[in-house]
């Protein structure tokens, strides 16, 4: 290993700054991903212990502590599939791009399908992990969780997708498509869902939220294609 003494130049200095930005400028989405996760159970106990009271804060964290894990798998498949993309996309193999796009977004699709279709299907299983079946809680989260448990699905493809865009350095969709899942749809539908479907409202905020990102990444994503053509 060779050490090289600092440039300390105008060019190295003004090239050290661009460097920086490009990094905050790309690792912003993936900031606003973690700090995410925070902002959902913040305003998720808030308003659970406004409609529920301390047993809805406790069926609530049943998913608060499912979605760490959930997010772990759809975070892996995008880490895993970034510098690929990068790379190819850096030396313009369009083909190999498009390949590794379409098999991590399938991956993505079936660990969500696989994550989801668990916790619906064992929820009770799940819950009973974290709530003893005496505790008033135990059957609200059995009557909620496989609704949130339905996000885990949406955020994997989410995550997978905005990871393509953080590979060819379009940080503006990556932060825009980001900011969407975890404030602009999030918090809105926190509040205005419960007033419209009372206790499922609740329930179903995060995987509506995570269900109109996707969409808008999929129907902004075919409008710029045609655009292209």
């Amino acid at each position: 290993m060779n050490l090289y003494k600092p440039k300390f130049s105008p060019t190295a200095l003004k090239l050290t700054l661009r460097n920086i930005g490009y990094m905050i400028r790309l690792g912003l989405s993936s900031m606003i991903s973690e700090m995410a996760i925070s902002c959902i159970m913040i305003t998720g106990n808030l308003i659970f212990i406004k409609y529920l009271h301390e047993e809805g804060v406790a069926a609530f964290s049943v998913a608060c502590y499912c979605m760490p894990l959930a997010f772990m798998v759809a975070n892996a498949i995008g880490q895993s599939v970034q510098p690929i993309i990068s790379f190819n996309y850096a030396v313009k193999q369009t083909q190999r791009v498009r390949k590794a796009t379409k098999l991590s977004l399938l991956i993505a699709l079936g660990c969500g399908v696989l994550v989801s279709g668990f916790c619906i299907i064992f929820s009770e299983t799940v819950i009973g992990l974290f709530l003893s079946a005496k505790d008033l809680a135990f059957p609200l989260a059995t009557n909620g969780f496989p609704y949130f448990a339905s996000s885990f699905l949406f955020m994997t493809l989410n995550i997978t997708a905005i990871s393509y865009f953080q590979s060819i350095e379009n940080f503006q969709r990556a932060i825009l498509y980001m900011s969407l899942r975890e404030f602009i749809f999030i918090i809105p539908c926190f509040i205005l869902l419960p007033l419209l479907f009372g206790n499922t409202g609740l329930w179903i905020a995060v995987p509506l939220s995570e269900m109109l990102t996707f969409l808008v990444i999929a129907l902004s994503s075919v409008v710029f294609k045609r655009s292209k053509n």
